[in-house]
């Protein structure tokens, strides 16, 4: 009891962390599908969701985490989080701090400034202040206006007409210091491994949503187990893969089982952290997989960007999923099994 209660006690001490890079706003909201309505206004927003949309007044900041973002509105602070895309037609009065998998600045939308990682990003809009991106592709319209500097990392296009009023700098390494001081691709990698796992997941829950559900209930009920299942194979089957590949016969036999254990180890690290995410909202009413999915990724994500902790924390995460999907795919196997000989053991 003691032991649960300590890992109880650690896990939440470790998710509160990430307290540090998404402060609490006055309104939390979550669901599948999450709007702000065009005659609606509300003050500072947090949102979790599958998809975002905001077609009202945001009178304050928008820390958003979600599938799919569209800002059609206003917000008249700063916008901030993880998305898989993001468009924005509307206004943001300060800063646009995100990672996604796709930002879309359209044309006639206006913001502060942008400090973003992507896989990539489309300025067609005006920027007022410096913009700081890092991305696979950067590509300036003929309507791009930036009023301030612009650094970039990655590949960059301009369109005749494209303004930049201040410096244009390349640099391949450098630190975005206004968001957790971490390097600007250190955003890209989290960006672009946020979209893998989230594709993987998605197809997990599409295949497997009752396996997935009893995986996450597994690591929330009994977390020793699972992270010390976890832990022994991680141990174990590399020792396992180097002894059969001792012999020369045995070396496609180890190749093959090490690819095997690379797929089943990102299996699950993504069911660790949908199961992070099933445990968050079984505190709240809202009951949704795929908002567990991308809750937990992104959570998860934002904190492995904490030097030394995120690492740390991401490790245990993964222990916790990996051990549970073993353990549930021996027991599957050992009833199978017993189901089988049962009959003739009769």
């Amino acid at each position: 009891m003691r032991i649960n209660a300590l890992v109880t006690v650690l896990v939440i001490s470790l998710l509160l962390i990430s307290v540090v890079a998404v402060p609490v706003a006055a309104d939390t909201r979550a669901g599948g599908t999450v709007t702000v309505g065009a005659d609606e206004t509300v003050g500072s927003l947090t949102v979790f969701g599958g998809t975002v949309i905001i077609d009202g007044t945001v009178d304050g900041d928008l820390e958003v985490f979600a599938g799919t973002v569209l800002i059609n509105g206003e917000v008249t602070g700063s916008v901030s989080g993880t998305g898989g895309s993001v468009q924005i037609t509307g206004s943001v009065g300060e800063a646009v701090e995100i990672a996604a998998g796709s930002i879309r600045l359209a044309e006639g939308a206006t913001v502060g400034s942008i400090a973003a990682g992507a896989g990539s990003v489309t300025i067609d809009g005006t920027v007022t202040g410096d913009v700081r991106l890092g991305a696979g592709s950067i590509t300036l319209g003929e309507t791009a206006v930036i009023e301030g500097d612009l650094t970039y990392g990655g590949d960059l296009s301009m369109a005749d007409g494209a303004q930049v009023l201040g410096t244009i700098t390349e640099e391949r390494i450098f630190g975005l210091g206004t968001f957790l001081g971490v390097g600007i691709l250190d955003w890209v990698g989290t960006v672009f491994f946020f979209v893998m796992h989230l594709a993987l997941g998605v197809l997990l829950l599409l295949i497997a949503p009752r396996f997935s559900r009893s995986l996450a209930a597994s690591v929330r009920t009994d977390p020793i187990r699972s992270g010390a299942v976890g832990l022994a194979t991680i141990v174990l089957v590399p020792i396992l893969l180097v002894a059969v590949a001792i012999t020369i016969i045995g070396i496609p036999i180890a190749f093959a089982g090490a690819l095997l254990f690379l797929v089943l180890y990102w299996v699950g690290l993504v069911y660790g952290r949908y199961a992070i995410g099933e445990w968050l909202l079984s505190y709240t009413e809202v009951d949704n997989r795929w908002l567990a999915l991308v809750l937990g990724l992104a959570l998860i994500g934002l904190i492995g960007l904490i030097p030394w902790i995120g690492s740390l924390v991401s490790f245990i995460v993964t222990l916790l999923g990996l051990g549970a999907l073993v353990h549930l795919l021996i027991s599957r196997r050992n009833s199978e099994e017993a189901a089988e000989t049962g009959p003739t053991a009769s």
